[in-house]
């Protein structure tokens, strides 16, 4: 069950495209850290993930005007995700297993986003494709997201 572990309101002064820094700063200075937070349409809030907490704010009515910014707990996700991969040789004749670059540079923003990803593991075949499979954790929105990328790109 999600805890709330941290709440405030901001001024109306802080702009949409100033709240995500906002954020960030909150969650630094509760010894929360977030490394980015963004609008989420699954939540109809601004978020930021860290392991096993989030950081959200949400736009209060005009009369008072500003923000609420809170900070819950939330338990992990965890999944395993298969991704595809290329079988290539390098300079010394070995053969490597290379995922797409654009999934890499993915990997990279969920990663800023708050999900943990967990590249290892070795290749397999999986209905005749070479598969490397990935284990993920963190919020089940990025852990959807993350997995719906991966699907789009088969």
């Amino acid at each position: 069950m999600p805890e709330e572990l941290f709440s405030t309101t901001l001024p109306s002064v802080i702009h949409n495209n100033e709240i995500g820094d906002e954020l960030v700063r909150i969650g630094r200075e509760q010894s929360y850290p977030i490394t980015k937070a963004k609008l989420y349409s699954k939540l109809d809030k601004y978020a930021g993930f860290g392991p096993n907490y989030m950081i959200t704010a949400e736009r209060l009515p005009p009369i008072p005007g500003g923000w609420k910014a809170d900070i819950t707990s939330f338990e992990p996700q965890v999944r395993q995700i298969m991704v595809n991969v290329k079988e290539t040789k390098n300079g010394s004749g070995d053969v490597e297993y290379k995922v797409n670059d654009l999934v890499l540079r993915m990997i990279e923003e969920y990663r800023k986003d708050g999900l943990v990803v967990d590249t290892g593991g070795g290749c397999q075949e999986f209905y005749g494709n070479k598969v490397r499979v990935m284990t993920v954790s963190g919020h089940p929105i990025l852990v959807d997201d993350f997995e719906g990328f991966v699907e789009d790109m088969r």
